[in-house]
């Protein structure tokens, strides 16, 4: 079952964990740890509130490389929380022993990689933003597969991941794929 969390098993959580260092100037592993807290409690927040999704980008890979990623998370953040709720929010930078200035900015950068993931998922399953919540918090497994298709963007192969001999072979077949032995024992 997958889980917002599960974006730093991959290649854009790592490029969000490297642009949000370059970003606050922080250490990647208090970044992460900042992350892994405003994620969370910031899904828990979108799953419970009416949320509306007007025009979002529809990449979140190539946000994380080329947009400014807190402005546009302070938009979302503000229409998110309430002024009270984002004091509290704001507070836990000190349990976590991180600057606060550098703890709201990942606080942005949190809600708008939620609300780029949410947006993506709906563009191409038109589905409700509550739905697409509780599979990201872990509570529903409906739209794993598309979580992992926004994170993961693999333009030669839809099923994302090569078989064990396309990998061997450093070979990228499709279902009508020949034999592995094709030409050592007579084809198919």
């Amino acid at each position: 079952m997958a889980n917002i969390l599960d974006i730093f098993r991959t290649q854009t959580g790592k490029k969000l964990l490297e642009r949000s260092r370059e970003i606050t100037e922080l250490d990647v592993g208090t970044v992460q740890q900042a992350f892994i807290f405003t994620l969370p409690a910031l899904l828990t927040i979108y799953e419970k509130k009416e949320f509306t999704f007007n025009e979002q980008p529809k990449d979140l890979i190539k946000f994380i490389e080329n947009e400014n990623l807190v402005d546009f998370g302070k938009e979302k953040t503000e229409l998110l929380l309430e002024s009270s709720e984002k004091k509290i929010i704001l507070d836990f930078s000190q349990i976590l022993e991180i600057n606060k200035v550098n703890f709201e900015m990942i606080l942005h950068i949190s809600a708008a990689v939620i609300a780029i993931i949410i947006s993506e998922i709906r563009e191409n399953k038109n589905a409700e933003a509550r739905d697409i919540s509780k599979t990201l918090c872990g509570l529903d497994t409906k739209y794993n597969e598309d979580f992992v298709k926004v994170l993961i963007k693999n333009p030669d192969d839809a099923n994302i991941i090569d078989s064990r001999e396309e990998i061997a072979l450093n070979k990228n077949w499709d279902d009508n794929d020949p034999s592995i032995l094709g030409g050592y024992a007579g084809g198919r």
